[in-house]
């Protein structure tokens, strides 16, 4: 199958290789010195030959049936972190399930291979050869997640042979104690993936690790962070994440890039640092990232939402060099360090403490890295400014999941591939991003990319695409198979290199600057004439002939001449004619200028001037009269412009000749036809001229002043065009006719033939017509003269189709118009602008436009002196580079804001809302940002009320006068208002205003302003009324008719400062409208304060945050209420209803901590109050507070021995409440915590005093020191282990090389967990075996412990916390010779020699003698011999799928421990056949006859 698909792929595209796979794909390396692609897929690791994608090797990792059963806990995990919180593309494919093995990490390292997959829960990395994927080195560790969809992060340090790694978690699957956040890791032999560890300990997890971890399990499940890529720069390791902006925001996402240093003297915590890392305006969302090593710049694909597949789902590249990265992690060090600004732990991974100034900054610099004994760098920092780019590289708008990117560079330009979930790579250069080439793959997802083969340029590169199901290698340039221009130009990426004469791939041939709308890219020299000039020879002409003629419109030309090997130039300038160019050109040409009159008499003024005021020069002019001298006869007042001599003037008797000529340096137009022009007429059209020209060749040319380089040419049958002119020019020139005489005929000739076409198609087929996109119609090129587009730039014919919207409410912010096209616009043009035009306004409005094929978007502008609630818009085009406007549609934006009455508000446009609570007409969007009740809105106007208060809150202070405006719609000269009155329900209180003022609206025609003016002077009944609250009033109306309107929902209050508040702070959380401060002592109305003497400001406390959120429930928990203006004095705090008592020195203005009371017994939840003074606030917390109790469910084991280190497991409900500060005892003794989460902790005992031994002892748990849990069973505590004769007396033996078995006798070792052998304080080994009495060790290498020659070391056993030493003494290995002959022939008793073979106790059981894979039995064992039976029959060459020899004749192998020798080799007689009968004939050579048997 792979076989056919390959061959149709050569078919279809002679420059790529591709090869299929069954299993989805997941990752790739390539090595460049074996030109080698190791390959990862589920079950599957795969080596390619990378030139012809032939399979070298295929390694099957499909988990076994036990494998299978450890697997279970991610089939049963099915809700993935992309389908709830971020969706990630390059795992979407992938599906779970107990018979799959997933590759986790692949890196390269040197000539080796690090693979690492979710066998035994995260725990099986291997190291493989990259020649032939064997296996090197096996590590059953967990280092990477047990889950494909929680991927890790790596690269490894070739200088210190560190591997360098970060794991997403799978909270429910992971060991939070055995897999860190973030760890380093080494790669030598000897401790191949250990973590590192900066001292010794007696455990692995009391020892100080290379490692980052989070603060809690908790926050392992809730805290969403994922690792998604990094690289390494000096001596920093860098982590780009997605995570949670903070702890509290669980769905709020943001991009950081973290970072700390690679000194191995400290943990990672002591120098991390990250900070937030963004792309322009909208795009914070990180897909993937590709740091350049060579450029040193990070690129990052972004898109501006988190999950995938939405419409508003955008695309955005950027880059940040590294310098500027190092730059804003040094300015966050400076912020905490050497200002003291900030905070530090981050939450998430220690406590957040305050930045404390401890540096100076000479201290500091952009590589630092704080000292191991540093205090003050003991929690990490975070930083609030980002690593920011304000303008991306390029945007992409394509429908599609972005999900790889790579990058190459040629020369001073950037290529950019990137590959989507549809299949398809995209290729750009950062020079120009308008032209995007795209190969489309059949594939679902390109999941990764990689350039090979980029030196020495990057046109002999390779790109290797990944996708979920095909490995495809890609030439870049694959236009070089093209010989010609015009087969290379249909290519959109290639380009005709025409210096070089080649095709080639758009990135290369970057000095040809071109752009291709200029003129066509296959354009050449045919040919010059002459090719040979005498340089002598003055004014020599060349005529210069090319291929295609050039494009009228560029016609500033010029000829380039550069001397072979000399690097000057030089230029003459060039004419050009259709397809011809000529240099020095010394034939008739033709020129038409034009003269003001202005500026003619002028020039015959000075002239005069001259003569007759200044006397010089001469006049008679001599073919005239005779030449004399002028004389100086007038004064300059004498004459002017208009002057004419007096008929009896004798000084102007002769006439003038003058110098000066007039003159005009810029012709109109030159002309270079080859015939001979004749005669002209001028016609204009508003601020055009047109003029017409003839020739002595029958033909007239048309042009326009504004546009020389379009002339339109009309042949007549005749020789000479004689004469012009314009007829009926009145009132356009569109309605003009021409007469040409020619020396035979007289013509009549209508300018404009355009108007008969009516579409635009028709229309700009004619050279001399034009399409006014404006008016809509076909018309002469002399008309529309406000549309200067040229013809080349784009389709004459482009017009918008549509534009949504097409009503815009301008008080909505960001509204995107999307404008369809319909055609496509050029990709070359890109300095696009949206043109807003007001109807009836001369000003134009511009806004930038992005174009994405036959789609513009823009943004409306900001309209000045908007007054009015509606405008009528006209939408245009606008190309900067050009100057040119073209499409036109009609618009319409609302300001719905401005609309001042509910009718018209309702009327105009359904965009419209009237909000009958704050009295104001509101755009449907605002509506939405606005938290109010949907009763009060009104949608269409016949539910408009007739009269409504201006303002939405209406209140009159006490003896303070006010003015009440009323809206009256449908408002007519008739109305008659006699008075406004305002009274409480009881009639208590009365105010009137008996001449209130009627006003008609300017901007809106039925609408009346009504003022209603009330006024204290004459009130005195007011000392009944307490005001210790407002008094609401009512306001009606009374018409001269003496009916009477209370307007409805309208409620005035009336309110007095000095009553409604008797303190400061109650005077200050009244409502802010009411305007009271607090002054002199008393509540007073803001306006009546101006003599205030004790003006004094006092602030509402707010409650901004509480944590923890759920207590224990009989107390004793801290609890940290954060937020402002918190008044410490007589304070007290109640917790969902329970006292909590204020810690006053940890208690501030912005802080409130106080200890939780005792709850009872039962569940129950609430708010926190806090009650400021008996007159001072009353506030609550936003935040629901839970007090529940925590349950033991079980406890194993309940044994454990004397020494401790017994790893206990509590198995419960809620455990992570409160501070989680929680001690776990057993009798009086702690029990040291290892971790914690909701249903389980885990800890280890300590040493037990000896009176403890066989006690019952009870546990307890104690939660935020007062909740007490105690577990109805008992902890026994038992003696230590027994060992028989392991002591520091009694000495082992082993080889050097290593494997002798140490067998230690003893009692109780089932009573131990874990059970370890220390040798030489370098290396821990498991046991092979071990039972109740019995423990088999197997010892190392002397070279695995790094020692050179033989020498006694110290072994120790490790039985959970009890330890014992003893000692191991390295002797040579034994040798043992090869047998002579090699050959052996068959003998029932085969002889070894040896040296050594019983030096350390070795017996017959311990040694084993192979020949083939058969056992040799040993009979007799000494120091120097041994003597083993061979089979009696000849072993097989196979034992099941195993080859035991691949020579004629069975191999003899000796085993000792690690040592295997090969001796030589059994000669087996050969089966004779007989009568369908085996005869076997055993010789033994060492007997004195020979014996036969015979077998049937």
């Amino acid at each position: 199958m792979n076989t056919l698909i390959f061959i149709f792929y050569l078919i279809q595209l002679t420059n790529s290789l591709n090869l299929h796979f069954s299993n989805p794909l997941q990752r790739f390396v390539y090595d460049n010195l074996t030109n080698t692609i190791i390959l990862t897929s589920v079950n599957h690791i795969y080596s390619l030959n990378a030139s012809d994608l032939s399979i070298l090797s295929d390694i099957d990792i499909s988990p076994t049936y036990k494998e299978q059963q450890q697997h279970s806990c991610l089939l049963n995990n099915k809700t993935v972190v992309s389908n709830t919180h971020y969706y990630f593309s390059t795992t979407s494919y992938l599906t779970p399930s107990l018979n799959k093995t997933f590759n986790q990490l692949l890196l390269l390292m040197n000539d080796s291979i690090l693979i690492c997959s979710t066998l035994n829960r995260g725990g099986s990395c291997q190291l493989r050869s990259l020649n032939n994927l064997n296996l090197i080195q096996n590590s059953s560790q967990r280092i990477v997640s047990s889950s494909p969809f929680y991927p890790s992060i790596g690269f490894i340090n070739k200088k210190n042979q560190i591997l360098y790694i970060s794991n997403t978690y799978d909270s429910q699957c992971d060991p939070f104690y055995e897999i860190p956040t973030i760890s380093g890791r080494n790669l030598f032999p000897n401790n191949f993936l250990s973590i590192i560890n900066f001292n010794s300990g007696q455990s692995a997890l009391q020892q100080s690790t290379y490692t980052l971890r989070l603060l809690n399990i908790r926050l392992i499940k809730d805290f969403f962070l994922y690792y998604l890529y990094g690289f390494e720069y000096k001596s920093f390791s860098y982590f780009l994440t997605i995570q949670q902006s903070d702890m509290y925001h669980k769905h709020k996402f943001q991009t950081k890039i973290l970072r700390f240093c690679q000194t191995l003297k400290q943990p990672i915590i002591q120098s991390y640092i990250e900070i937030p890392l963004t792309c322009g305006k909208n795009y914070h969302y990180l897909i993937t990232a590709k740091y350049s090593y060579e450029k040193n710049i990070l690129y990052g694909l972004f898109r501006n939402t988190t999950l995938a597949n939405l419409t508003t789902t955008s695309h955005a590249i950027c880059a940040y060099t590294i310098d500027y990265i190092q730059e804003v992690f040094f300015q966050t060090i400076k912020r905490c360090l050497v200002d003291g600004k900030g905070y530090r732990g981050l939450g998430f991974i220690s406590p957040d403490t305050h930045c404390v100034s401890s540096k100076n900054l000479n201290e500091i610099n952009r590589d630092y890295c704080p000292d191991e004994n540093d205090s003050f760098f003991q929690y990490p920092i975070g930083g609030h400014r980002p690593v920011e780019q304000i303008q991306p590289i390029i945007e992409l708008y394509e429908k599609v999941n972005f999900t790889s990117i790579e990058i190459g560079s040629n020369e001073n330009d950037i290529i950019i591939f990137t590959g989507d979930d549809n299949g398809t790579v995209y290729t750009f250069q950062t020079s120009n991003t308008n032209e995007i080439y795209k190969q489309y793959y059949q594939s679902k997802i390109i999941i990764d990319l990689q350039l090979i083969h980029q030196k020495p340029t990057l046109k002999n590169a390779k790109l290797i695409v990944m996708t979920n199901d095909q490995i495809i290698k890609q030439n870049l340039s694959t236009c070089d198979q093209y010989t010609t221009c015009n087969e290379c130009s249909i290519l959109t990426h290639c380009h005709w290199c025409s210096k070089e004469n080649r095709c080639a791939a758009s990135f290369e041939c970057i000095d040809e600057k071109r752009k291709m709308n200029q003129f066509d890219i296959c354009t050449s020299i045919e040919q010059v004439i002459p090719q040979e000039i005498a340089l002598d020879i003055l004014h020599t002409e060349l005529k210069i002939v090319f291929n295609v003629p050039l494009r009228n419109n560029i016609n500033e030309y010029m000829c380039q001449f550069n001397v072979i090997d000399r690097e000057e130039l030089y230029y003459t300038n060039a004419i050009l004619n259709y397809d011809t160019m000529k240099s020095n050109l010394t034939t008739t040409s033709h020129a038409i200028c034009a003269y003001t009159i202005d500026y003619i008499q002028e020039v015959f003024f000075q002239t005069i001037k001259r003569c007759l005021v200044d006397g010089k020069g001469y006049r008679g002019l001599g073919f005239i009269s005779p030449d004399t001298h002028c004389v100086s006869s007038k004064n300059l007042n004498e004459i002017n412009r208009d002057y004419c001599p007096d008929e009896n003037d004798s000084f102007f008797q002769y006439p003038i000749g003058g110098h000066r000529p007039i003159e005009q340096i810029q012709p109109i137009i030159e002309l270079y036809e080859k015939v001979n022009f004749t005669s002209i007429e001028i016609g204009s059209n508003e601020n055009d001229i047109i003029i017409f020209a003839g020739d002595d060749n029958g033909t007239v040319y048309t042009f326009q002043t504004s546009n020389t380089n379009e002339i339109y040419k009309q042949y007549y049958q005749s020789k000479i065009i004689i004469d012009l002119q314009l007829i009926h020019q009145k009132p356009t020139l569109k309605n003009a006719k021409l007469i040409v005489m020619t020396n035979d005929q007289i013509i009549k000739q209508n300018l404009s033939t355009c108007d008969q076409y009516t579409t635009c198609n028709e229309c700009s087929i004619l050279t001399h017509c034009h399409w006014c996109s404006k008016e809509n119609r076909c018309a002469a090129s002399f008309e529309c003269i406000d549309e200067k587009r040229k013809m080349n730039q784009f389709d004459i014919c482009t017009s918008i189709e549509q534009v949504i919207p097409q009503e815009i409410a301008l008080d909505i912010l960001h509204t995107e118009l999307k404008i369809v096209f319909n055609v496509p616009l050029r990709n070359n043009i890109n300095e696009y602008m949206c043109q807003f035009n007001v109807i009836d306004r001369e000003e134009l409005y511009y806004t930038n436009a992005i174009l994405n094929y036959d789609t513009m978007k823009c943004l409306p502008p900001i309209l000045k002196n908007m007054n009015y609630g509606r405008y009528n818009i006209i939408l245009s085009i606008y190309q900067k580079n050009t100057n040119l406007t073209f499409g036109y549609y009609k618009l319409v934006f609302l300001n719905c804001s401005n609309f001042l009455s509910c009718s018209s508000c309702t009327t105009n446009s359904n965009l419209c809302l009237w909000n009958r609570e704050i009295v104001k007409c509101i755009s449907q969007q605002e509506q939405n940002n606005i938290l109010s009740n949907h009763s009060h809105l009104i949608i269409h106007s016949n539910q408009c009320p007739s009269m409504y208060l201006e303002e939405s809150l209406n209140r009159i202070a006490y003896h303070v006068d006010k003015i009440f405006h009323i809206h009256i719609e449908q408002c007519n000269q008739s109305i008659n208002i006699h008075s406004c009155q305002l009274h409480d329900y009881r009639k208590r209180f009365s105010l009137i205003d008996s001449n209130p003022l009627l006003i008609q609206s300017f901007n809106e025609k039925n609408l009346c302003l009504l003022k209603c003016s009330f006024q204290w002077k004459n009130y005195n009944n007011s000392h009944h009324i307490s005001f210790f609250r407002a008094l609401k009033l009512n306001l009606s109306i009374e018409f001269s008719n003496n009916q009477t309107f209370i307007m409805p929902h309208t409620h005035i209050s009336l309110y007095r400062c000095e009553r409604m508040a008797l303190n400061c702070t109650s005077c200050l959380q009244l409502d802010s409208s009411f305007g009271c401060i607090w002054c002199n002592n008393k509540c007073m109305l803001k306006n009546q304060s101006l003599k205030c003497v004790n003006k004094r400001e006092c602030l509402l406390p707010i409650i901004q945050s509480v944590e923890p959120m759920i207590l224990p429930l009989n107390g004793g928990t801290i609890v940290t209420i954060k937020g402002e203006h918190f008044d410490l004095s007589d304070l007290s705090i109640a917790i969902a209803d329970i006292l909590c008592q204020v810690i006053e020195e940890e208690s501030s203005h912005n802080q409130i901590v106080c200890r939780s009371g005792d709850a009872g017994s039962t569940f129950h939840t609430g708010l926190v109050h806090l009650k400021f003074g008996l007159y001072g606030p009353d506030i609550y917390s936003n935040q629901i507070i839970s007090y529940i109790h925590p349950k033991i469910n079980s406890i194993e084991p309940l044994v454990g021995i004397q020494s401790g280190g017994t790893h206990i497991t509590i198995h419960g409900e809620n455990f992570t409440i409160g501070n989680s500060h929680i001690t776990v005892l057993i009798g009086n003794q702690s029990c040291q915590l290892l971790s914690i989460s909701q249903i389980k902790i885990e800890c280890q005992t300590r040493s037990f005093s000896h009176s403890m031994i066989n006690e019952n002892e009870r546990i307890k748990i104690i939660f935020d020191r007062q909740t007490k849990l105690i577990y109805e069973e008992f902890f026994t505590i038992v003696s230590n282990p027994i060992l028989y004769s392991f002591d520091q007396f009694f000495q082992y033996k082993s080889f050097k090389s290593g494997g002798h078995r140490i067998v230690i006798h003893g009692e109780n070792f089932n009573r131990v967990q874990n059970i370890q052998m220390e040798f030489q304080h370098h290396i821990f080994v498991a046991p092979l075996f071990h039972n109740n009495t019995h423990i088999i060790f197997v010892t190392p290498s002397i070279h695995e412990l790094n020692l050179n020659q033989q020498q006694t070391i110290e072994i120790t056993i490790h039985l959970d916390h009890f330890n014992k030493t003893s000692s191991l003494i390295y002797t040579n290995d034994p040798f043992i010779f090869e047998l002579e002959p090699l050959l052996q022939p068959y003998t029932n008793q085969l002889i070894i020699q040896g040296i050594n073979l019983t030096t350390i106790g070795h017996t017959k059981n311990d040694i084993i003698v192979y020949i083939g894979c058969d056992l040799c039995t040993i009979i007799h064992l000494q120091n120097d011999k041994l003597i083993c039976q061979p089979p009696f029959y000849r072993p097989e060459k196979y034992l099941k799928t195993k080859l035991c020899y691949n020579s004629e004749h069975p191999t003899i192998t000796v085993s000792i421990d690690n040592i295997h020798t090969h001796v030589g080799f059994m000669i087996y007689p050969k089966n004779l056949i007989l009568l369908g009968k085996v005869l076997i004939i055993i010789i033994d050579k060492n007997s004195s006859s020979a014996e036969s048997s015979v077998q049937y």
